[in-house]
C-alpha cells in the first residue's frame, strides 16, 4: 500500500496504533511524504495514553493534509453522512454512480470518486434514519460488481440496512406513526415473517407498543389479523 494511504488509514481509525507504529518504522519515507524534521518529532511524540494517540492522529492529519487530492482518503472504510447535510453535499460532489443493485435492493448502489477513482458501496435509508452508509471497496470488488454482478455481503436485506443505518448514531423522533414508519414495519414483516415486535422496535427506533399500534391500524385497514404475536 502507498505510504500516504496507510498514514491516512491510521488517522481515520482503520489501523490501530500498534499496527501503525510497527509499519511506520519499517518504511523509507520520501521527503514529500514525511520530512526529516517531522519524522524526528514523530519519534519523540508521547503515545502513553489514548489521548496522546488521538493527538498524534491530529498532528499527522495536519502534516499530510496537503497530499489530499479529495476527501476519500480521510473517510473511514465504513462511514455515514446525514441526508441534506453539508457533508453529504461535499461527498456526492465528487462521486458518480456506476451501477444500481436493482429493485430487490433499491437502497444499494456502486459509486466511484471522479478525482481519485476510489469505489464506494453506498446504501441509503430514506425512511427512518435519513443517512447514507458508505463502504470502501477495492478495485477488484468494483470489477466483480460491474462484470459479474457479484456484490459484497453488505446491506443485503432491508433489516440489515436499518441495522447499519442505526449504527450511525443518528436518532429522529416521529410525530405520528404513519407514512415511512408504517412502510418500514411492513417491509420488515414481508422480508422476515417471524421477526418480533421488539426487534422491529429496535430497528426503527420506536417502542414495541407503537409497533403493535401500527400493526393494529394496518390490520383494521386491510381487514386482516395482525402479522405478529
Amino acid at each position: 500500500m502507498d505510504n500516504i494511504d496507510n498514514i491516512w488509514k491510521f488517522i481515520r481509525g482503520d489501523l490501530s496504533f500498534k499496527e501503525f507504529d510497527a509499519w511506520f518504522y519499517s518504511q523509507n519515507f520520501s521527503e514529500d511524504q514525511i520530512d526529516s524534521d517531522f519524522y524526528q518529532e514523530f519519534i519523540l511524540f508521547p503515545t502513553n495514553t489514548t489521548n496522546d494517540i488521538d493527538n498524534l492522529r491530529d498532528k499527522l492529519r495536519e502534516h499530510v493534509q496537503r497530499h489530499l487530492q479529495c476527501g476519500c482518503l480521510a473517510m473511514a472504510d465504513s462511514t455515514f453522512s446525514v441526508m441534506g447535510s453539508d457533508e453529504e453535499e461535499t461527498i456526492f460532489s465528487r462521486l458518480v454512480k456506476i451501477k444500481d443493485y436493482g429493485e430487490k435492493r433499491y437502497w444499494l448502489a456502486l459509486y466511484k470518486c471522479l478525482t481519485c477513482g476510489q469505489p464506494w458501496l453506498v446504501s441509503e435509508d430514506q425512511r427512518i434514519y435519513d443517512v447514507q452508509c458508505f463502504k470502501r471497496l477495492t478495485c477488484a470488488e468494483k470489477a466483480a460488481i460491474i462484470t459479474n454482478n457479484a456484490w459484497p455481503l453488505y446491506c443485503q436485506t432491508y433489516e440489515e440496512l436499518l441495522r447499519t443505518a442505526r449504527d450511525s448514531g443518528i436518532k429522529w423522533s416521529f410525530s405520528d406513526l404513519d407514512g415511512s414508519l408504517t412502510w418500514a414495519v411492513e417491509d420488515l414483516l414481508i422480508e422476515r415473517a417471524d421477526i418480533t415486535l421488539q426487534e422491529i422496535a429496535e430497528l426503527v427506533g420506536i417502542s414495541a407498543k407503537n409497533v403493535r399500534q401500527i400493526l393494529a391500524t394496518q390490520s383494521q385497514k386491510n381487514n386482516t389479523p395482525p402479522s405478529t404475536s
